[in-house]
């Protein structure tokens, strides 16, 4: 939202907001705040000698506030550039999404990393004859495994879950993502000859039991529900979702390893 506010609303005052960056940057050489803020050398010798001619947008400001010493804040810094409180707060609130979302992200892929240790540590001591396959990951999974069940081999997809941020009182953007995938996805890259399990791994209880109780008839062909705690290394329990009508493939079901472990 902040990038729609391509100029301030008050004039630019290149004295006063230089005089401003040069309190900033503190007991540091221009090269050194150069170097923790990522902007250009010459572009930060121009604005502390007040030879900038318009306003850096919010963005900069906010890389410069970033790193800033002597207590000059991003609010001060807009409001020498020119800009309103008004921005101050839309960029704010754009920046704090922004970084909640990175957060979300890297507290992610650690969760991947060690959700599949988890899940291997339980593959190695299950009954399963199986082999990972390590250039298969693809959009909706993050690892597979191929296990031998009886005399079928069953291609494993797991996808691993993390609570998403609390935009709704529970899990119900996560729920539908799942629907969707199963819906508009994995039927189309599912060959119907290839038996195919896909499970869904988290942490979070709450999480998987909605995921079991709302099962929707319209997932895809055979489904799984995993619960695992990775400070253990541990298969706390799982489920089928949906399985083989017939009940001719028996599916595979990592069993509880909490017990183990402990």
């Amino acid at each position: 939202m902040a990038r729609r506010f391509n100029k301030p609303e008050k004039e630019f005052d290149a004295q006063a907001f230089s005089e401003l960056v040069n309190k900033a940057i503190g007991n540091r050489t221009k090269t050194q705040f150069s170097e923790d803020t990522g902007l250009s050398l010459y572009y930060i010798s121009r604005i502390t000698n007040g030879k900038i001619y318009n306003a850096p947008r919010p963005n900069t400001i906010s890389v410069i506030a970033a790193v800033a010493q002597n207590g000059v804040t991003y609010a001060q810094l807009l409001n020498a550039a020119g800009y309103s409180d008004s921005v101050a707060l839309v960029f704010d609130a754009e920046e704090e999404c922004n970084n909640r979302t990175r957060l979300t992200s890297q507290a992610r892929e650690q969760f991947v990393r060690m959700g599949i240790a988890t899940v291997s540590v339980a593959l190695a001591r299950s009954k399963y004859k199986y082999y990972a396959d390590s250039g298969a990951i693809g959009e909706h999974y993050d690892f597979v495994v191929h296990v031998q069940v009886d005399e079928e081999m069953i291609k494993w997809r797991f996808q691993f879950l993390i609570e998403m941020l609390p935009k709704k009182s529970n899990n119900t953007r996560v729920i539908e993502e799942v629907y969707y995938i199963y819906n508009r996805k994995l039927g189309a890259v599912i060959p119907k000859k290839l038996a195919v399990l896909q499970t869904f791994v988290t942490e979070s209880e709450d999480l998987y039991n909605q995921i079991v109780e709302y099962n929707p008839p319209a997932f895809a062909r055979y489904s799984s529900v995993m619960l695992i705690d990775t400070a253990t290394l541990s298969v706390i329990k799982s489920q089928i979702l949906r399985g083989p009508e017939n009940g001719a493939l028996k599916l595979p079901v990592l069993e509880s390893t909490k017990r183990e472990t402990q």
